[in-house]
């Protein structure tokens, strides 16, 4: 992960050394391995680098093309090298040390927009065309690398980077504070792929890319998954040899490191499939977030995943494995940290609390981090929407056998009632399903909203409600391969993906996701309903490629329990009266008023003091991001 800055002004004035200087200052807080700039005229750009895989070694960048001018600055690692070479008839093995970047301009070179279509990776990049007189700004798919800009028409600025923290920096860049992305930090709502904690900073959406020329402006999305195609192979042992194929690629291309590379592993099918893979290549460093053994069964949520995981590390031999408890750290200073990083409040705050973990890693030298998030939003869905898919189709016997081995499953077989209940609740809503909205707000969502500690004027304000249930709909109606293609196109993916790879940065670590590669995301998406829920199991596909690969009892596991940090409530007890000053501290001093303080006082002690068998829902996310504003608004 490295980052990317840049100035481009259609004015044609051209940029001052002090502008770029003070961006690149700004960005310079990870202490990078390499830092330089580039000033062309109206263009600058910078670049600070972190070394990974063994050709960044050999990389310098920004990079200006002897032959065409052309002027590339990139954040980015590229997963199909070696297909992408063979294409542009570049001999890699003649040239072992050819930069992804430039592997990029080439892409170019030769396909000018269209050259995101033939990579897979991650990458955020800018490139200078002085042949059009453009700029040409992309970023990857999924949204593994951060780009944010700042575009000023009437003056003709424009300014990126991948941290909103060098925008900020930059002198002529005025911001005011984006209240609706404030509203729905405190609901837990997470706003549009373009939005920010600033109205006039951007996000350039995940699969996106912008284009600048004088007087004209594009955006246009290059991708997205087709929900229409469906594969037609002669077996299942066909679709689940493909699908091994391409997981075991998307793992393989992403162990490309000149560093140890390391793993998330919860002991869940996702984790542990990603590090079992990575195990049968090479050498892998295993981090888990755990309870202290003194925590186990006395705080909520009383459970961990510590003896799934081991199973794992044990069935390959790993040596390396840690267990990352967090038990001596607070909560308020990661926050902070993550407020003075982010240069606001965030959506979500699952990589401040990820710090010990990374501190960790660091430690043992990884530069890489795998990671098994976004299995659940597609490749590895359990499949929701199965039996109703199969009484839409009226499939009543299949449906009847799928309940019950599924309940079975559950130790629930000697339940015939309640199977019947089932098998009657699907047929309802399969057969009638053309009556019903794409889009469902969960039961949850009520007791979420009910329990939010937003100021009642500002909620008002804001339209906060209807936005509220508006956005918390899942996807309802429609087939598995529908519900599917509408969940990875939510909001709240990219967000998480951008704020971890951020936070991760500073420790020089750079995330990466084989569940959310390219290829195994369409290849997933085009299989029949079968091969994802078959046997009263979702996620068959993944169970069934990763036979002998799996111990059995995590292969077939459906009981994963826990949250993904299981100390985090120990690390609230840890500063809970400073919490509670900081909250009393905000009332008294009378700051603009968008939270109920009392509600909050409220959130706290039902987080803190949450009873083993209390059924009361808790909001801990809200409770974060209402914390992080507060601090926010003191500071200022």
């Amino acid at each position: 992960m490295s980052s990317i800055a840049g100035i481009y002004k259609e004015t044609q004035e051209p940029v001052q050394e002090k502008e770029l200087e003070a961006m690149m200052d700004a960005l310079h807080h990870w202490d990078a391995d390499q830092r330089d700039q580039l000033i062309d005229g109206s263009l600058g750009m910078g670049h600070l680098m972190l070394y990974n895989t063994p050709e960044s070694r050999y990389e310098k960048l920004p990079y200006s093309d002897p032959d065409s001018g052309m002027i590339i600055t990139a954040d980015a690692r590229i997963d199909n090298r070696q297909e992408l070479a063979e294409k542009l008839g570049i001999d890699l093995e003649g040239d072992k040390t050819l930069p992804d970047s430039h592997l990029i301009l080439e892409a170019y070179k030769q396909y000018g927009r269209q050259c995101t279509d033939h990579l897979v990776g991650a990458f955020a990049f800018a490139i200078r065309d002085p042949n059009t007189d453009q700029l040409f700004c992309a970023r990857d798919h999924m949204g593994f690398k951060p780009f944010y800009y700042y575009y000023y028409y009437q003056g003709g600025l424009f300014v990126f980077a991948t941290e909103i923290k060098g925008i900020k920096a930059h002198p002529e860049v005025s911001l005011t504070i984006n209240e609706q992305f404030v509203a729905d930090a405190l609901s837990t709502l997470k706003s549009e792929k373009d939005q920010t904690f600033y109205k006039e900073i951007f996000r350039l959406p995940p699969g996106t890319w912008i284009n600048f020329a004088p007087n004209i402006t594009e955006i246009r999305r290059y991708w997205e998954p087709d929900p229409n195609h469906e594969l037609k192979l002669s077996s299942e042992d066909e679709y689940i040899q493909v699908f091994r194929e391409t997981l075991e690629e998307a793992v393989r291309c992403r162990l490309r490191s000149a560093w140890p590379v390391g793993a998330e592993l919860s002991g869940g099918v996702d984790s542990s499939a990603i590090v079992s893979l990575a195990a049968r290549e090479g050498n892998i460093k295993a981090f888990s977030h755990t309870l202290p053994d003194w925590a186990r069964d006395k705080h909520f949520p009383y459970d961990d995943e510590t003896g799934h995981s081991r199973k794992v590390t044990e069935y390959h031999g790993i040596q390396d494995h840690f267990f990352i408890s967090g038990e001596n750290e607070g909560i308020l200073e990661p926050l902070k940290k993550g407020l003075d990083l982010h240069e606001g409040v965030m959506q979500g705050t699952l990589s401040a609390v990820f710090e010990p973990l990374y501190r960790k890693a660091e430690e043992e030298g990884c530069r890489t981090l795998l990671s098994g998030y976004g299995g659940d939003e597609m490749v590895t869905s359990p499949g929701p929407g199965y039996m109703e898919e199969l009484a839409g189709s009226l499939r009543f016997g299949k449906l009847l056998k799928e309940l019950y081995i599924k309940n079975k499953n559950k130790g629930k077989v000697k339940q015939p009632l309640s199977i019947a209940k089932q098998f009657a609740r699907h047929v309802l809503y399969g057969v009638f399903k053309r009556f019903q909205p794409a889009y469902k707000t969960p039961p949850w969502a009520h007791d979420i909203y009910h329990a939010l500690a937003i100021d009642p004027e500002f909620s008002e304000k804001m339209n906060l409600k209807e936005r509220f249930y508006s956005k918390k709909k899942l996807p309802a109606g429609g087939n598995v391969r529908m519900r599917q293609y509408r969940r990875i196109n939510y909001d709240y993916m990219p967000q998480r993906l951008e704020y971890c790879a951020i936070t991760a940065q500073t420790h020089k670590i750079e995330y990466r996701y084989p569940l959310l590669d390219k290829r195994l995301v369409e290849l997933y998406l085009s299989l029949p309903t079968y091969m994802k829920v078959q046997n009263g199991y979702g996620r068959y596909i993944l169970r069934k490629a990763t036979e002998g690969i799996l111990p059995t009892e995590i292969q077939w596991r459906t009981d994963k329990t826990g949250v993904v940090v299981p100390s985090i409530f120990l690390r609230w007890k840890q500063d809970e009266e400073a919490l509670r000053q900081l909250i009393l501290r905000a009332r008294e001093r009378h700051i603009n008023h968008y939270v109920d303080y009392d509600k909050m006082l409220e959130m706290l002690d039902r987080i803190v003091h949450r009873d083993k068998d209390s059924k009361e829902r808790i909001n801990p996310q809200a409770f974060q991001s209402s914390v992080m504003l507060l601090l926010y608004q003191l500071k200022k």
